[in-house]
């Protein structure tokens, strides 16, 4: 996930610091030792990353490179007043990239294997695996056009997001007294958009408790009973401060269930999964599954 973002993968050491980083993200507690570890693996990712936008910026490898696409953007991208970011917040715009992808990514990963492995939703793996034996003759996927093309597994990714929300939107001040949907918003207050909210409506998602990837085939008759829009489905939030990890995680979660399904026939949850809850919902570390490989 550092190519991406920043052109290149880094030494193991920030690799390192990125997972440092997330554990102290998690800890939520500011006297905590991971928190503390966590804090200094931040400033140790800020200080590479800024150093090394510089240097490409200096060698001209920022104009001339494709890889350096995403830094070139920012380098670019102006503030509220106008003003060109400056290169620390490129640098913690990166990182932010790269761990909210990795841990977008992983959330779904982790629910979509709990939802696909359940005994009443049978018949969406074997969707998924019939889906994926049809890919270049079986020979599974090998391009991004596979991935795109395999709509199914793509809905099981979307339909996992509805049914295990991550995240609870993105909280906003509001600046100025307005009115929103008939009440007066005073300004100061805080405004989000919460996922959970439309995910759970009957109204939108009738049977709302139900699996069903079909919601988000299109054209299936499953889809006509729903209302999927980009005001009723928002996992990553909305506007212009939507996380842009959903979209990645969703393509990456294609590529994992379609390879992990084909490779194990089946997986059990030792016990109950438990989940993290803030900051974002993740199936905690002490989730084991019993695994029993495919045969030949």
């Amino acid at each position: 996930l550092f190519e991406p973002f920043i052109g290149h993968v880094p030494d193991e050491r920030y690799i390192q610091a990125m997972y440092a980083y997330n554990a102290g993200l998690l800890s939520l507690g500011k006297f905590s030792a991971e928190y503390k570890k966590g804090k200094q693996a931040l400033e140790e990712l800020l200080a590479y990353i800024e150093s090394h936008y510089r240097d490409i910026k200096t060698s001209g490898a920022l104009e001339r490179d494709p890889k350096y696409f995403f830094l070139k953007q920012y380098s670019e991208a102006v503030d509220e007043n106008g003003a060109r970011f400056p290169d620390d917040r490129i640098a913690t715009t990166a990182v932010l990239m790269v761990w909210g992808s990795y841990i977008e990514a992983a959330a779904l990963m982790g629910h979509a294997l709990v939802l696909l492995g359940d005994a009443k939703n049978t018949h969406a793996l074997a969707e998924v695996r019939s889906e994926y034996k049809a890919t270049n003759g079986g020979l599974g996927i090998r391009s991004l056009e596979d991935v795109t093309s395999a709509k199914y597994t793509e809905a099981v990714a979307k339909e996992s997001l509805r049914v295990t929300p991550q995240t609870a939107g993105g909280l906003r001040v509001n600046p100025t007294n307005r009115k929103l949907a008939g009440y007066d918003i005073p300004a100061g207050y805080t405004l989000t958009a919460d996922p959970r909210i439309p995910f759970k409506d009957e109204a939108l998602f009738p049977d709302v408790d139900a699996f069903k990837p079909e919601r988000f085939i299109s054209g299936s008759a499953e889809s006509q009973r729903n209302v999927v829009t980009g005001d009723t489905y928002f996992p990553g939030g909305m506007g212009q401060h939507q996380c842009p990890g959903i979209s990645l995680a969703v393509v990456m979660t294609q590529i994992f269930l379609a390879e992990f399904s084909a490779a194990i026939d089946s997986w059990t949850p030792t016990s109950t999964p438990t989940y993290v809850q803030i900051p974002i919902v993740i199936l905690a570390d002490d989730c084991v599954f019993d695994l029993e490989p495919a045969t030949a």
